[in-house]
C-alpha cells in the first residue's frame, strides 16, 4: 500500500511539524497517527533530545479510513523545564466571538 510521510519541517527555534496521509491498507487516518508520532521522536531522537507532542490533528477523508494526520511537536533537553505530561484537548468545532 501506499503512504506519504512528509519530511519534518522546523517552525521555530524548537519546533517542528510532521504530516503523513497514508492509504486504508496502511491504516489510513489511525496508521497516520502512529506514523507521524513515531517520525517526530525519532527527528528529536537525532538530535539528542526528548519529544513533546503539542497538537495532533487529522481527519478521515472516506468510507475506507483514508486520511491523514499532522503533528506539531518540541525536541527539548533531557531536564527541561518545559518538558512535562501533556494534556490534549480537542480544539473547538465552532468558536462563538461576542463582538458587542
Amino acid at each position: 500500500g501506499c503512504a506519504a510521510t512528509h519530511d519534518v519541517a522546523q517552525m521555530g527555534p524548537d519546533t517542528y511539524t510532521v504530516s503523513a496521509s497514508p492509504s486504508p491498507a496502511r491504516g489510513g487516518a489511525s496508521g497516520a497517527r502512529s506514523m507521524v508520532i513515531t517520525a517526530a521522536g525519532q527527528h528529536c531522537q537525532k538530535l539528542g533530545r526528548e519529544v513533546m507532542v503539542t497538537n495532533v490533528s487529522g481527519q478521515t477523508t472516506n468510507i475506507h479510513g483514508a486520511g491523514g494526520v499532522d503533528v506539531t511537536f518540541r525536541c527539548l533537553a533531557p531536564g527541561d523545564p518545559a518538558l512535562q505530561r501533556p494534556v490534549y484537548q480537542r480544539p473547538p468545532d465552532v468558536v462563538i466571538q461576542n463582538r458587542g
